[in-house]
């Protein structure tokens, strides 16, 4: 039976090229080394030993990759065979492996760095039944469509504020990286009241600062939100000019627009990029008849949508259209 080491055990290896005394420690991971395991993954400075048949299971690239035979003078580690695998970091195998040997039979929703890792690493490695599964969950998360949005954070665990700034830029990294174009409008817009302040200020993590792209792509849409304005679902039902409130079937008119009208001030605090993907609310409501309200809410969503349908192009992607043409299967 498979089993913890009490302690990892350190192990000093020399690199080609360093002296004597420049060596790196290797370390066992704790979660992952398993005492019937018959390979070894090394990735950075740690080691995981698991097992063969496992992986290959998962993932085609590794099944090819044990069908070439080792040459005779091949080191082993305490008899496994070693794969080193540059350009991962053992965080990311970490969260991988957890899901590959899962210690609990239901999970609660991944975290944003465990759908990063695992959806980066199964591209990179052709599991398909992980990807599918995270590619399910962004696409769930951040639809393409919005009918399909839904504020509830039930795919993915909703990042805490103190490493929210840290949590998106990794994942619209790993977005563009693995080419889920589809999902990005939106993340994109959940994101630009976490990178910028009301006066539109960059807020930098003191960890991770956004890629430049992604940088440039939330500064030019938030100066579009911006000039928004009359567009705007919780200004355009209730100014003057549009007629929307009273309506026709008012029996109250003079009520109405002046409840409306005084409601304006109160609404401008809303102009902002997650507006877009608010449901209303009823106090904006408050008082006015129940022909206004009705009216007032199906010019709310059509605003909403009429926005929606835009959204990718407030950060220089193309259409809706063009995005899912190019989604995965």
């Amino acid at each position: 039976m498979s089993s913890y080491p009490a302690e990892p055990r350190a192990q000093k290896r020399r690199r080609e090229g360093d002296s004597d005394d420049e060596t790196t420690t290797i370390e066992r991971s704790r979660r992952h080394w398993f005492d019937d395991g018959n390979i070894i993954l090394q990735v950075e400075s740690t080691q995981f030993r698991v097992n063969k048949g496992v992986l290959a299971m998962h993932s085609s690239g590794f099944r090819d990759m044990f069908t070439v035979p080792l040459p005779l003078d091949e080191p082993l580690v305490e008899g496994c065979p070693v794969v080193s695998l540059p350009g991962d970091s053992s965080e990311e195998w970490t969260y991988l492996l957890d899901a590959i040997y899962p210690k609990e039979c239901f999970q609660p929703p991944p975290t944003i760095p465990q759908v990063s890792a695992i959806l980066r690493l199964s591209n990179k490695y052709d599991i398909p039944a992980f990807r599918k599964e995270m590619v399910r969950r962004l696409r769930a998360h951040f639809p393409s469509s919005f009918a399909d949005y839904n504020d509830s954070w039930e795919h993915i665990q909703k990042p805490s504020p103190a490493v929210s700034r840290e949590y998106f830029a990794l994942l619209v990294g790993c977005v563009r990286e693995v080419g889920l174009d589809v999902v990005l409008p939106c993340l994109y817009c959940v994101m630009i009241p976490t990178f910028f302040d009301m006066n539109g200020n960059l807020i930098h993590s003191p960890t991770r600062n956004l890629d430049l792209v992604d940088e440039n792509r939330l500064l030019k849409a938030s100066l579009k939100f911006a000039r928004l304005q009359e567009k705007s679902p919780h200004i355009r039902w209730c100014l003057p000019t549009r007629n929307i409130v009273p309506c026709d079937a008012c029996p109250r008119k003079d009520l109405c627009r002046s409840l409306a009208k005084n409601l304006l001030p109160e609404l401008a605090i809303w102009l902002t990029p997650l507006s877009v993907l608010q449901p209303w609310r009823n106090m904006w409501s408050a008082g006015l008849c129940e022909s206004c309200v009705k009216v007032a809410r199906a010019a709310y969503v059509d605003a909403q949508k009429g926005i929606w349908a835009e959204l990718p192009s407030f950060f220089s992607l193309p259409d809706w259209e063009e995005l899912r043409s190019r989604d995965y299967d």
